[in-house]
């Protein structure tokens, strides 16, 4: 009753109140996106400046986009020769470009396959501003390899996922069978998880409603459903590579248990979150990857040649 007559207070209250939903709007949905558009944005630095040899390469995506990357290929072969009938592709992380994963494919030149790096939509030198999940982008690394079979149909295919890119490479996998083989370092088994990753929460603000927002309105701008942006573990039957650490260990044997694939395999690394080739104490992560590549690119060479060579 003491507050009656003092209509100043409330307009305090009310200012006071604007002001904390302000901030902390502010903490959950402006500062991570502005966190993402730094670290997505174009890279000055190039394949050339980590002694790679390489050409640019561009696709369009199936809405108009113009994505943009780099063939990346060994020092001691041309393309078309003994090798140049396989690449890997190498996805990015989430929050950066093409520049992240250059150490990473400099380590591995020496395996005589070629790398096809791009920036993810949104990301880099590649057009638009929505990262939806995995849902188009899987779209448009078909389309990638669409542009590589077009002018090479004996090419054959991998893709390898830095980090928390993992779902672009499985849905990928889940969706189109000329990738042979598969290395993945992250699994998001729920789009909620993803989301909520995306924002960064763990680290700025935890807002389980300003994700639902976020994820809700990011599906009607797709025009679908959550059904649809999940990955279909159980349809990716080509071998895979998963590889963890305590961090994410228990999606990641998630992932295992559901994959289809006969040749599936979850090595756990102990030391790091963050998995790093180019790290001189890696743990045999190097000697892993390098020979999970040469058993199954060669495996795809052999498949596209018995495909494209058979005995008339």
């Amino acid at each position: 009753m003491k507050w009656i007559g003092k209509p100043w207070l409330y307009k305090l209250i009310g200012i006071l109140s604007v002001i904390g939903l302000t901030f902390y709007l502010g903490l959950s949905y402006v500062a991570p996106r502005v966190i993402l558009k730094l670290s997505r944005k174009v890279s000055t630095s190039t394949a050339a400046d980590y002694g790679m040899r390489y050409d640019k390469c561009m696709v369009v995506s199936e809405d108009s986009l113009e994505l943009k990357g780099d063939f990346i290929f060994p020092f001691d072969i041309e393309y078309g020769e003994e090798y140049g009938n396989h690449s890997l592709i190498v996805l990015h992380e989430i929050s950066g470009n093409t520049k992240s994963i250059y150490p990473s494919i400099k380590s591995m030149i020496t395996l005589n396959v070629n790398f096809i790096s791009f920036d993810s939509r949104g990301h880099g030198r590649s057009e638009g501003f929505l990262y939806t999940m995995g849902l188009k982008e899987a779209d448009d690394i078909s389309k990638i390899i669409d542009s590589f079979v077009e002018k090479h149909p004996d090419h054959s295919f991998g893709i390898y996922a830095k980090g928390n890119s993992a779902n672009v490479a499985l849905k990928a996998m889940e969706q189109d069978k000329r990738i042979h083989y598969g290395i993945v370092e992250h699994y998001f088994p729920t789009t909620e998880e993803h989301i909520r990753y995306l924002n960064y929460d763990d680290v700025l603000y935890n807002s389980s409603m300003i994700n639902h927002y976020i994820l809700d309105n990011t599906l009607k701008y797709l025009e679908t459903t959550k059904d649809e942006v999940m990955v279909d573990a159980s349809s990716i039957t080509q071998p895979i590579l998963m590889l963890s650490t305590p961090y994410n260990y228990d999606n990641m044997s998630l992932l295992y248990d559901t994959v289809s694939s006969e040749n599936k395999y979850l090595i756990r690394f102990e030391e790091n979150i963050m998995l790093s080739l180019t790290a001189r104490d890696d743990d045999g992560l190097y000697n892993c990857i390098t020979e999970f590549i040469e058993m199954y690119s060669e495996e795809a060479r052999q498949e596209v040649r018995e495909h494209f060579f058979q005995p008339s």
